[in-house]
Order: structure tokens, then sequence, then C-alpha cells
């Protein structure tokens, strides 16, 4: 599996239900691993049926993001066709509705569907071009870089100098590390500017390193 061709879809702390929906996908045609830990999922990551720490990533290619997410609301449709008065949804003001419809990513298709239906049984209208414009600005709003790391580059500058090992790794973090948006969609999650200084960081790191690990075995060789 090519990483880059893949997106996480869903985090699971739960193994059987990761599994179990991982094995729904594959019914629809559509292919899933199962990540812990940046390792393909192993029966012995688990006690039980609940993990040991972290969660699994279900990822799936990006071009089935679609198709994975038609089938998600078909199967909410049905499963809400009768809006059960006990759901914790009915306790939710009409903004915190809204702020489901607006972040469908934070919420489960269900919880889509009843959120949706419950403002129109509460008089609200929807346009489906208004639905749409909520998601594409979620996207967007995602889709922007994350608030500068001048404190986490100020410490990488100065652990680049002390030593370059660890400027080296702080440095390729800052330049490639990417995040998932919920089309399935990755972007670099560090602004062009933040990734210019991992790209001096990590050059300062690969010039020291080998200079002060050399100084190094020069100490110790004196020494005997």
């Amino acid at each position: 599996m090519n990483s880059d061709d893949y997106s996480v879809f869903r985090n699971f702390t739960n193994i059987e239900q990761a599994r179990d929906f991982a094995d729904v996908l594959k019914e629809i045609g559509i292919e899933a691993e199962l990540i812990h830990n940046n390792q393909p999922l192993e029966g012995t990551l688990y006690s039980g049926d609940v993990l040991i720490s972290n969660s699994v990533q279900l990822k799936i290619h990006q071009k089935d993001f679609a198709k994975a997410n038609a089938f998600l609301d078909k199967e909410a449709d049905n499963l809400t066709t009768e809006i059960e008065d006990s759901h914790y949804l009915h306790s939710f003001s009409d903004e915190e509705l809204y702020e489901i419809l607006m972040k469908p990513d934070e919420w489960s298709n269900i919880d889509y569907k009843i959120a949706h239906k419950l403002l129109i049984q509460r008089g609200k209208q929807f346009d489906p071009e208004l639905l749409n414009a909520l998601r594409k600005q979620r996207i967007e709003d995602l889709a922007k870089p994350e608030a500068s790391q001048k404190a986490w580059i100020l410490f990488a500058y100065i652990m680049t100098i002390l030593g370059g090992l660890s400027g080296i790794f702080i440095g390729w973090h800052i330049i490639t590390y990417k995040k998932s948006l919920p089309n399935g969609q990755k972007i670099y999650a560090y602004s062009e500017n933040d990734r210019k200084h991992g790209k001096t960081i990590f050059i300062i790191g690969l010039i020291i390193f080998p200079i002060t690990f050399i100084f190094s075995l020069y100490q110790k060789f004196k020494e005997i």
C-alpha cells in the first residue's frame, strides 16, 4: 500500500468495531487497512477487544471517500427513519445541532442525519446548496495551516546547534508532515514559512551532527 494514496477515514478505540467496519467496506468493494502506531494492525497489539493504547486508524484510498460516505449516508437514512424520543440529540439546542451540520467530520453519519431531521422538525428549512456550502467551508477551515510554530521552531534551532541529530528529525517532520481532510485530501500541516524553517533546521542538522559525532569520537580516542 502506498501511504500517499491512502488517508484516514475513521478512528476507533475498539478493535472489533474497526474490523467490522473494514469488513463492511470490503463488501462494497472498498479495501481498507487498519493502522496502529504507524504499523499495520496485528493481533498482539490489543488485549481482549480494546486497544492497549492510542487508537486504530482505518485508511482507505482517497478516491473511495465519496463512495464510502455515500454508502454510510444511505445506511444512516435507513436507521433514522424513526427518531426515538430518547436519542440524546433531542436535548441539543438549535445552535448545537447546526454545529453538527457544520462539522460533520466530528460526528457519525447517523448523528448528522438525526441533527438534520430534528432541525426540520423544529421548523428549520435547508437548501441543499447551503449544506454543501457548509461542508465546503469546513474543508477550507481544516485545510488552513497550523498556527505558527515559533516556540517549537526556536527549540528546534537550539537543539540543532547543540547536537544536530534532533534537528534532523524535527526539521524533517516540519517539512513533510501532512494532515488528512474529511474528503481524503492530504495537505501540508504547517505553513510555507514554517516549512522553510524546517528545511533550514534539517540542513543545519545534517551539517552539525557529523561534526559533533566526529568530535565526540575524537575526545573519546584522546582518553584512551
